[in-house]
């Protein structure tokens, strides 16, 4: 499961990066275009970050 957290970071980071930087799906979303795309790569940021954080904490094994 803590592969498929990675790999959904991943996911949304490319979504929000073909958003921003290309014409996909531009006959579909119209309005708020930059602003779906920023939030999608901001997200998949955070959550990479949380994935990091989390990899790096001890674990706590009793």
């Amino acid at each position: 499961m803590r592969w498929f957290a990675l790999g959904m970071s991943v996911v949304y980071i490319v979504l929000g990066s073909l958003l921003l930087f290309s014409d996909l799906g531009n006959h579909i979303i119209t309005v708020q275009r930059p602003l779906i795309g920023g939030l999608l790569m901001a997200y998949g940021f955070f959550r990479g970050y949380l994935w990091y954080r989390k990899g790096k904490a001890p674990s706590h094994v009793a």
